[in-house]
């Protein structure tokens, strides 16, 4: 009976503990702060393309001469327009900067370039996306900076570095600029929109006088706050992937099937070459069957993709902008230091493999009293050695007698009575006297 429960209270114990680890949970720790190191957050500065085409030789492709007012234009304009002919008619990456002021490695001094050193000192990258055109600007030399250095500047602090852009975007409507951390979000060169949140700022609107455009403001100051997030791998419940995450691999299949198929470019993605292919219009999704299709192939991508990277990166840019007369009509864009903390989510495993294993000896220590010392390999060794084995023969029977038994135990005073002792040497002697002799 003793046995018994020995048995069913070690079976249960191990269950629970099984039970708990196999669900393979996990436990969510979030964290605020800052730290003062930090990466110099990548500018992504984006435009309405329509906005800002050089439109010389606009008859080539059959667009209007003059920058569309009404929906109806915008669309036509859309429609004639491949991804090459809006590459080749936007300005190239080196035609958008004036000049630019950034900071040392210290973090103390500021340094002011014009634009063709400031083209030097950035990696800048060109994409489209939907009715946009955008530059990624990414510092070669200026990676790190210190928030409390910059704080305590001399002069313009708080200030990490501004950008100051050339006339060729002075014709746009809006600007989107986006923060994002490229060292952090390597998944992509450029900001992922679906976890890259842009600031929309109005720059110029339409004035009384028919088209006739009114600055409305020229002078952008952005912020960014960072959110990190851990997750783990499958069979773990937050089920991610070390893959392409669930942004990117919805684009790549998105990419993969309308190109192939239909000769388009899907709205929604990032296109950073000169492809010789239109985007999706709203011309096309007038046509009944091919946006079913459209919506079918989205449902198809989004099952497809599911499982979020195991570790991603989000921005939410903060920014403001204002008139400064003082600057005439150029755009000049500031980044300024973090003016809210970062959020960390991690996820770690509710058990881990060590502890699992820590709760399975300990209850097999409980149940059955083995413990490590018990189980001392050297002192069962010694006590095997010991072992001396002698054949008597007992009612006909050939028995063998030991004169030891293994004992889990520290030392013979420990050991329980009815454990056989070692005969000494003295009796020994005296057994052996007491046997007839032949």
């Amino acid at each position: 009976m003793f046995c018994v429960v020995i048995i069913t209270g070690f079976t249960l114990q191990v269950l629970q503990i099984c039970n708990e680890y196999f669900q393979y949970r996990t436990t969510t720790r979030i964290g605020i702060g800052l730290d003062d190191t930090a990466f110099v957050p990548t500018l992504s500065f984006c435009a309405p393309y329509l906005d800002i085409l050089n439109r010389t030789n606009a008859f080539r492709v059959g667009i209007k001469a003059s920058i569309p007012v009404l929906p109806q234009e915008f669309d036509e304009d859309r429609m004639k327009l491949t991804v090459k002919d809006i590459f080749d008619m936007t300005p190239r990456p080196e035609e958008t900067l004036h000049s630019c002021f950034f900071r040392d490695n210290q973090s103390f001094g500021r340094h002011y370039y014009d634009g063709r050193r400031c083209v030097k000192e950035l990696s800048i990258r060109k994409y489209m996306m939907q009715e946009l055109i955008c530059y990624t600007y990414t510092f070669v030399t200026f990676k790190l900076y210190s928030i409390t250095r910059t704080t305590h500047a001399l002069d313009n602090f708080l200030e990490l570095y501004t950008l100051i852009m050339t006339d060729n975007f002075d014709s746009a409507g809006l600007f989107y600029p986006i923060l994002y951390d490229k060292n952090l979000d390597v998944s992509s060169p450029f900001p992922t929109y679906s976890r890259n949140f842009a600031k929309k700022i109005q720059h110029r609107i339409p004035g009384k006088k028919g088209n006739e455009i009114v600055l409305m403001n020229n002078n952008i100051i952005l912020h960014s706050r960072y959110h990190k997030i851990t997750l783990l791998p499958p069979p773990y419940d937050t089920n991610c992937t070390n893959k392409l995450g669930r942004p990117e691999c919805k684009s790549q299949c998105l990419m993969d099937v309308m190109m192939k198929k239909y000769n388009r470019i899907p709205f929604s993605e990032m296109i950073d070459q000169p492809l010789d292919m239109k985007p999706l219009s709203h011309e096309d999704l007038k046509n009944k069957t091919f946006r079913e299709e459209m919506i079918r192939l989205d449902n198809e991508c989004h099952e497809k993709c599911r499982k979020m990277p195991c570790f991603h990166t989000f921005t939410v840019t903060l920014g403001s902008g204002f008139l400064d007369e003082r600057i005439n009509s150029t755009t000049k864009v500031s980044v300024f230091t973090p003016e809210s903390p970062d959020t960390s989510v991690v996820t770690t495993e509710h058990i881990s493999l060590v502890e699992f294993l820590i709760f399975i000896f300990s209850s097999i220590g409980i149940w059955f009293g083995i413990t490590i010392m018990s189980s001392n390999p050297a002192r069962i060794w010694r006590r095997w050695k010991n072992i001396k084995k002698t054949k008597v023969t007992i009612n006909g029977h050939n028995t063998n007698v030991y004169s030891h038994v293994i004992s889990f135990c520290l030392n013979d005073s420990e050991c329980p009575l009815f454990m056989a002792k070692k005969p000494s040497i003295e009796g020994r002697r005296g057994q052996r006297n007491n046997y007839p002799h032949e």
